[in-house]
């Protein structure tokens, strides 16, 4: 009966000890340790390991290492935990490419594999000493046999490795937020060379430019002139039949194109036996009244009174027409480099790429005159996207066609359809082409293949290649060395995510 009382008492024994070790362990736990600094924790956390092994380290806790000694290795395992009580260990991290960077160090009283050691996790770094280093190496038997030894150890540890977890996470978001400010301020940069870049283009272009407005002012210009002599000269004295038939030539020459000389010509050739005069047959011709030689023919007055007096409406509609043309021209221009050079966030639109395309070669006209264009458009749907980010990168690559041909280079720009859901816009022209070697390297940042002397820094294809990535399209090349290039965009029509791509 005695043995029986005994036995059963024993299971309440072992609980009543556990519940003590836990409620030591919570009183120690919750303990006020924010009067304690790192150095003061540490040093507790050392003095209590060595007080332990001073009493025998049958597993050689308590090391000396020598400099370059290897610790943890990234991505194994570690079984170990290391305090270090004298010297300096340093943490590696490889980079994308493999090679070791050091990350941190650590010395008297930091705790080398703790996170490892803890969750079972590969090694995150490698850890190797600079110096002569002393450290405790803990395996788990011996640091569950060393814990299990002084109650108040384990709250010391855990309140110890909670610290350096915090100052991790404090490094960590530390350094984001240093990388964003770093990253933010090179975009900023970036930005500003982009549009450095664009300017300077846009100056190379303006003189261009400003050499092809002279032409359609001064056809203004000369028009006014006419239209004032024309003005001058008094109506009223009109046949009927003039002014009645005038109001017909006028539209029509200012809503028509003018004929060309070879069908003027001809035209005039077949109706100069019922005139008598190339002259007056060919104004006939001009404002389409060939069909009333025999009524314009049947009137008192001559019929050269009256063809000169419908001249006068004829000049009118051409003239008016010739300035509705020329100010279109010029309204164009102002229109593409207004586009080019704007520098503010645009929205994602629906538009015609052909009308981008259009509006780009149109700043280039001056240079185009030396070269022959050619334009094969096929008919393409709407498409999203960023116009005036596109238009950017179409001038990139016509600037870059023209400077690598010589005069009398040919440039053809191409559109087409693929698979119902892309759009393919394609470059071509028969320069100098790019070597094999350096195709690789074209997007690359800061590389240009402009010769001195030639503008380029380098950023241009760079830019347009981030460009169509945020579009999720693709830009590829074709390359021979003295036959030509060809740069080929391929876009999607429409955006799968705006708000991902362009916010």
């Amino acid at each position: 009966m005695a043995g029986f009382w005994l036995n059963s008492r024993q299971p309440t024994y072992h609980q009543a000890h556990i519940d003590r070790r836990i409620h030591d362990y919570r009183q120690d736990f919750i303990k006020d340790y924010h009067s304690i600094n790192d150095e003061e924790l540490s040093e507790k956390v050392c003095t209590a390991l060595e007080e332990f092994f001073s009493k025998g380290d049958e597993t050689r806790a308590i090391r000396q290492y020598s400099p370059s000694h290897l610790l943890t290795r990234e991505g194994e395992s570690n079984e170990f935990l290391w305090f270090i009580t004298k010297g300096e260990v340093a943490l590696y991290k490889k980079d994308e490419h493999g090679k070791s960077r050091e990350v941190i160090r650590h010395t008297k009283g930091g705790i080398i594999g703790g996170m490892s050691f803890v969750t079972g996790e590969k090694s995150f770094s490698t850890a190797i000493t600079l110096s002569p280093t002393k450290v405790i190496k803990l395996g788990k038997k011996t640091f569950t046999e060393v814990m299990h030894s002084n109650s108040a150890l384990l709250p010391l540890f855990t309140n110890l490795l909670l610290r350096h977890a915090n100052r991790r996470l404090q490094r960590s978001i530390h350094t984001k937020m240093r990388l964003q400010h770093t990253y933010e301020s090179l975009a900023a940069a970036q930005a500003q060379l982009v549009e450095n870049e664009k300017m300077v283009v846009l100056g190379q272009l303006v003189a261009g430019v400003a050499h092809e407005l002279n032409n359609p002012v001064a056809a203004i210009l000369r028009s006014s002139d006419t239209l004032k002599s024309e003005f001058s000269r008094d109506t009223e004295a009109f046949h009927p039949l003039s002014k009645q038939l005038g109001i017909e030539v006028l539209k029509r020459a200012l809503q028509s194109n003018p004929i060309p000389t070879s069908t003027l010509r001809k035209e005039a050739n077949q109706i100069v036996d019922l005139v008598g005069d190339k002259q007056m047959a060919r104004k006939l011709v001009a404002m389409g009244l060939t069909d009333k030689i025999e009524e314009l023919s049947s009137q008192s007055t001559s019929l050269t009174t009256l063809l000169n007096e419908l001249d006068y409406f004829h000049t009118c509609g051409a003239t008016l027409r010739s300035i509705n043309v020329c100010s279109e021209r010029i309204a164009n221009m102002v229109k593409s480099l207004k586009s080019y050079s704007r520098s503010d966030e645009e929205s994602v639109q629906t538009v015609d790429i052909h009308e981008g395309l259009e509006d780009t070669l149109v700043i280039f006209e001056n240079k185009l005159k030396k070269l022959k264009l050619t334009k094969d458009y096929q008919s393409l749907p709407i498409t999203e996207c960023q116009p005036i980010a596109l238009q950017q990168i179409w001038t990139n690559l016509v600037a870059n066609a023209i400077d690598a041909m010589p005069e009398k280079g040919e440039l053809t720009v191409r559109t087409a359809l693929k698979d119902d859901a892309l759009i393919e816009i394609s470059f071509e022209d028969n320069g100098c082409g790019i070597p094999p070697e350096l195709q690789a390297r074209i997007f690359d940042l800061n590389y240009t293949t402009k010769t001195e002397g030639d503008f380029g820094l380098g950023i241009g294809l760079s830019v347009c290649q981030q460009i169509i990535h945020r579009h999720s399209g693709s830009i590829r090349v074709e390359s021979t060395p003295n036959i030509g290039t060809k740069m080929i965009v391929t876009l999607p029509l429409k955006q799968a995510n705006n708000e991902n791509n362009y916010g």
